[in-house]
């Protein structure tokens, strides 16, 4: 998903702005002349989760008649910029979802409330950890997942391949499998869709090579392993394991119902767990989500960790603080609201809630439970936030990724280019 975010500098000065307006003052009304509370409540989504969180809401008021919700849904598409701009106008939702993108450029300039007071007990090991910055709490994991490789069975059936055992798959094993495939089709599937700008891939690739995107505010890896990153990738595009970069341009383009891997044109996509759901009822495909290949052949080597697909946050300036801890209280740890949301926003981050809508779950969220079962003993450390100024290196990957597989850079100086920039970013 493509975000289109406000650039680094405008960003910042529009928080700076917030920062400076100087004592908290109030983003929204309720509770005057003895009515109930109203909060205003930010969140992303298509018709399906609007129509959950509907219900979760209806729930929640039948709960706490003293305080009423009042939602605002937006479009993931120039959600943060509307969110940077409410926040530089002293008009921020008292409770919004937000990603890791972007959590602490808004906790670190103090847009944020504190949320340690909240009990996360119950969440499960690292779920926690990804929403802190500076030792507080300033996300609260809205839902579980992990990265994975989304796996088509029957383009393997197809053609002739069999699964690979991912407890003991390499990049190597993953190269010739794809390639296999693409020749098998004479070309009319791909083994593998392209993961050259794929922040998350590319993460995994350096947990496993003793690296991370990031070391507290600085980056955590050296040039020469994104420069071997986009030349592994060049090679995947040259030896057809992956789609032409023309090709895998227009696809990255389309919306995920459009898109090759839900329409049987990809063998593997590497992907996030929570969406195995909507990509079965899309495609219509009994999918299966196997492990990320390692450079030794260990499951226990993967580098894998549990990722908070989005948080709950709250605005630093709400004057309903107790109302707003109460909502995300029921949002993160109520059984009732857990029956309502199910697995919609990723697994329940707390293990009470995830056990009691077990039974409730389709087969395909059943599918991500089983996978982050499986992983859970390889799992390695909660990766650190991303630092201020941390949130535009996806889009900055998937720009020099394109310069590679276009041919117009080399991997070496695409590279350089590219640590330069995000380190100018880091800066501020």
């Amino acid at each position: 998903m493509t975000q289109l975010s406000p650039t680094r500098r405008g960003f910042l000065s529009l928080l700076g702005a917030a920062g400076a307006a100087g004592a908290l003052t109030a983003c929204s009304g309720g509770g005057q002349g003895g009515g109930p509370t109203e909060i205003r409540f930010a969140y992303w989504g298509n018709d399906t989760r609007q129509r959950l969180t509907e219900q979760a809401i209806e729930v929640f008021h039948s709960l706490h008649p003293d305080i009423r919700v009042k939602a605002e849904l937006g479009q993931f598409q120039g959600y943060f910029d509307k969110l940077a701009t409410q926040t530089a106008a002293d008009d921020m939702p008292d409770v919004f979802q937000m990603n890791e993108k972007y959590l602490a450029e808004y906790a670190q300039r103090g847009a944020l409330l504190d949320l340690s007071e909240l009990d996360t007990t119950r969440f499960s090991p690292g779920t926690k950890e990804a929403g802190m910055s500076e030792g507080s709490l300033y996300g609260v994991n809205a839902g579980v997942n992990a990265p994975t490789m989304m796996t088509n069975p029957r383009v393997f059936e197809e053609a002739g391949i069999e699964l690979p055992d991912d407890t003991t798959w390499t990049w190597d094993d993953l190269r010739a499998t794809s390639a296999a495939i693409t020749e098998a089709t004479g070309g009319t599937k791909h083994g593998l869709g392209s993961m050259a700008g794929n922040d998350a891939a590319f993460h995994v690739y350096l947990r496993q090579r003793g690296a991370s995107l990031y070391t507290d505010q600085t980056l955590g890896f050296p040039v020469e392993l994104l420069e071997s990153w986009f030349a592994d990738n060049l090679r995947l595009q040259e030896e057809g394991c992956v789609p032409s970069a023309a090709a895998a341009n227009e696809n990255g383009a389309k919306s995920i119902d459009e898109q090759a891997f839900a329409n049987g044109g990809y063998a593997v996509a590497a992907d996030y767990s929570n969406l195995v759901t909507q990509l079965e009822d899309i495609s219509g495909e009994d999918l299966r989500l196997l492990r990320y290949p390692s450079t030794t052949g260990r499951a226990a080597d993967g580098g894998l960790w549990l990722r908070a697909a989005m948080f709950w946050s709250a605005s630093a300036r709400t004057r309903q603080s107790a109302a707003v801890l109460t909502f995300i209280d029921f949002l993160a740890n109520s059984t009732a609201c857990g029956e309502v949301l199910l697995a919609e926003r990723g697994l329940p981050a707390n293990a009470d809630v995830l056990a009691h809508v077990a039974d409730r779950l389709t087969a395909s969220d059943l599918k991500a439970v089983a996978y982050l079962e499986a992983i859970e003993p390889e799992l390695g450390p909660t990766p650190p936030l991303q630092p201020v100024g941390g949130g535009e290196f996806p889009n900055m990957l998937s720009r020099y990724a394109d310069e590679v597989m276009f041919g117009r850079m080399s991997p070496a100086a695409a590279a350089t280019q590219l640590v330069a920039e995000i380190e100018a970013s880091l800066a501020g």
